[in-house]
């Protein structure tokens, strides 16, 4: 009737191992290394997609492989769009400066494109409003005078329709 503490310790924890038959069981040896091959396995994808990667031309490579990607160029590129400050729609920095220097940098590309391709270049000016329905608080954003820089690319010999855009 009267049971010491360590007793009545032990006879609690016995009932409960006897209760629950998933106590103490792990995962199965055979999912532990299907696991582990599948994370090297990934690991040595990533390893063989990042050593294929072409090397990185500068502009002194340029003239030794015309019509190469120039990776210096790309990122000067970069460099020049991004250290204007921040590029909010309809501030100074991307509706001007911005919409310029593409229109400047596709211009010099059409220069330069072999004349078997066309090019058009059309800069649009949007206007409207679009809903977001969150079910807090809707609310409509509007906006007017947003530029989109098109550059099409099409040969001569072939049909519009299958053009890049």
């Amino acid at each position: 009737m009267f049971k010491s503490y360590r007793e009545r310790l032990r006879l609690k924890s016995d009932r409960a191992a006897e209760q629950d038959e998933s106590y103490g069981q792990t995962i199965s040896v055979l999912w532990s290394f299907a696991i582990t091959a599948a994370v090297i396995g990934l690991y040595f994808l990533v390893y063989l997609n990042w050593v294929t990667l072409p090397t990185a031309l500068t502009t002194s490579d340029q003239a030794g492989n015309p019509g190469r990607f120039i990776a210096q160029v790309a990122k000067e590129n970069l460099v020049t769009l991004t250290s204007n400050g921040p590029r909010v729609g309809g501030g100074q920095t991307n509706e001007v400066f911005t919409v310029n220097f593409l229109r400047s940098t596709i211009e010099n590309i059409i220069a330069e494109a072999n004349p078997a391709h066309k090019f058009e270049l059309e800069v649009q000016q949007q206007r409207g409003s679009m809903l977001f329905d969150y079910i807090s608080y809707p609310m409509t954003s509007a906006y007017q005078g947003v530029q989109n820089v098109l550059a099409e690319d099409y040969s001569w010999q072939r049909d519009r329709s299958h053009s890049t855009t």
